[in-house]
């Protein structure tokens, strides 16, 4: 009882000790190291009692693990899916750490899940380009057939003066924004 005990007050003395991306693995909790010297009863071999104190020090050991690197390695695997022209959202991604499936000396298997939103990346000067001089309904039609948008997303534009009727024929003067969806 008492070395479970131990164990226990070791765990619960290790939490505060750890890095944000490092995680005990209860299993490995371990007495590493105890003595006969370290062990103390408040009573004699031989003595009546009714009751008997054990007083004892160990040396426990856990395994822990820094999560940071299987987080690199899920963003990587998570990165290599995203089909190109597209790049993830840092802000959204979220990690999920699975249970742990093995344990050995120096290797500690567990799954790491990984998910995020991807968004589309938006070349400006091309659009620009590609929408100068055309009239409101057919740059929003060409944005609509050639651009990632959101689905459900119709493109807004805007022409000052209001009374031209086509887009500037600079694409300098033709402004781009982009309004990434809610996460």
């Amino acid at each position: 009882i008492l070395r479970q005990q131990l164990q226990d007050r070791a765990y619960t003395e290790m939490l505060p000790r750890l890095e944000a991306e490092q995680f005990i693995i209860p299993e490995t909790i371990h007495i590493a190291e105890e003595r006969s010297d370290w062990m103390t009863f408040d009573h004699q071999v031989g003595d009546a009692a009714d009751s008997l104190s054990l007083t004892m020090r160990a040396v426990v050991e856990a395994t822990v693990v820094d999560e940071a690197q299987a987080k690199q390695i899920a963003f990587t695997r998570l990165a290599a899916q995203i089909p190109r022209g597209h790049t993830i959202r840092p802000e959204t991604v979220i990690y999920e750490r699975g249970t742990v499936n093995n344990v050995q000396p120096g290797e500690v298997t567990f799954s790491m899940m990984c998910s995020g939103q991807i968004v589309a990346q938006i070349n400006s000067g091309m659009l620009q380009q590609s929408v100068a001089g055309r009239t409101p309904d057919d740059a929003a039609q060409y944005l609509i057939s050639e651009v990632d948008l959101a689905e459900g997303t119709i493109p807004e534009i805007r022409i000052e003066p209001d009374w031209m009727l086509r887009l500037p024929l600079l694409p300098l003067r033709i402004t781009i924004r982009t309004q990434s969806p809610a996460a």
